[in-house]
């Protein structure tokens, strides 16, 4: 039982450490530095 909780918790942590979290991240993380360079050229340039 303290088992599978433990596994539910890490599950449910978006700071996990698998391999899909890590790329989700930097995915997102790519995402929002694209928009925000788009917004800066949009009102800058």
């Amino acid at each position: 039982m303290g088992a599978s909780k433990k596994q539910d918790e890490q599950k449910r942590d978006p700071l996990g450490a698998g391999p899909m979290d890590k790329t989700q991240k930097y995915v997102l993380a790519g995402a929002v530095l694209f928009i925000v360079a788009f917004v800066l050229y949009y009102l800058f340039g």
